[in-house]
This record gives structure tokens, C-alpha cells and sequence, in this order.
């Protein structure tokens, strides 16, 4: 593996690391306003329900996006090995 693919993996895997962080900050996010909605008796139940809409599709996007990014990264090398052939 040369220099330049390095820096592509490199990039590749942080991009994928700050999605997750991404992810993780939304449904902290959307958990915390349940739990002050919560604690204030203010519209508890409607904050259940964007969270109960919200985090499963933030999980689904992010196995997605996982699923892109492993395909593409392991398509990259399959494409570098026959390079090199």
C-alpha cells in the first residue's frame, strides 16, 4: 500500500469516525430533550415520539453508511491488487 492510498484509508476512516460521533451527538441529543421534557412535565409524550422516529433511522443511516464504506474501501483494494498485477 503506497502513501497515497494511506491518506485515502486515513480519510475514509475518519470521515466514518466523525459520522459516528455525528450520530452519537444526535441521539444524545434527542435523549436529553426527552429527559428535561420529561423532568418539566412539557409534552413528554410528543418527545417520545420524534425520539422513537429519530433514532432508529440515525442507527439505519449509520449502518448504511458503514456498509458503504466497507464495500468501497475493500472495492478500492480489489482495484489496487489488479493494478498491480
Amino acid at each position: 500500500m503506497g502513501k497515497e492510498e494511506k491518506v485515502i484509508l486515513t480519510v475514509q476512516m475518519t470521515s466514518l469516525i466523525l459520522f459516528y460521533l455525528f450520530g452519537a451527538g444526535v441521539i444524545t441529543f434527542v435523549l436529553s430533550v426527552v429527559y428535561r421534557s420529561w423532568m418539566n412535565n412539557d409534552a413528554w409524550v410528543h418527545a417520545i415520539v420524534i425520539a422513537a422516529i429519530i433514532i432508529p433511522v440515525f442507527l439505519i443511516l449509520t449502518f448504511v453508511v458503514t456498509v458503504i464504506f466497507v464495500v468501497t474501501i475493500k472495492e478500492g483494494r480489489e482495484v489496487e491488487k489488479e493494478v498491480r498485477l
